[in-house]
């Protein structure tokens, strides 16, 4: 079901998303939803203890996920940053990539984890490998690159 197949008031991703797995459930097709089990600091710190000192900063944060139904976790990085480091990192390099970042202008951690579930929360499909390489369009996954090696 596409998103613009709804009311145009309609606007909470979260119920699109449960309406759209009971259609699946209804269609007995098994759908693997993404589940948080923790969001850290790539150092393992709590992000909620980051308080930055101007208004240039960026922390890198580690989403650990894995199918909301099952046991399992994978790792998930991307970097929460302001414009201002933008800026700063532009007038260094040159340019700035901007895959795996979310740009806030005030960190404000309590809602940064709201962005990110329902970011997750979006990330749904046939197989968690399916599920995992969406969530890999938001933050960089562990396998992203992975190749398996054959003996």
């Amino acid at each position: 079901m596409w998103l613009d197949e709804w009311d145009v008031e309609t606007t909470d991703i979260l119920a699109v998303i449960k309406a759209e797995q009971t259609r699946l459930r209804k269609s007995s097709v098994e759908v693997v939803q993404a589940a948080i089990r923790k969001i850290s600091t790539i150092d393992g710190g709590d992000p909620a203890q980051f308080h930055p000192v101007s208004a240039d900063f960026s922390i890198p944060l580690r989403i650990t996920a894995g199918p909301a139904e099952s046991e399992g976790e994978e790792t998930f990085d991307l970097t929460v940053c302001s414009p201002a480091a933008l800026e700063k990192e532009c007038e260094r390099d040159g340019f700035v990539l901007g895959r795996h970042r979310i740009i806030v202008r005030d960190y404000d951690f309590r809602l940064l984890r709201r962005i990110i579930e329902k970011l997750i929360a979006r990330s749904s499909g046939d197989s968690w490998s399916e599920v995992a390489t969406k969530i890999g369009r938001i933050a960089y996954w562990e396998f992203e690159d992975y190749e398996p090696t054959s003996n």
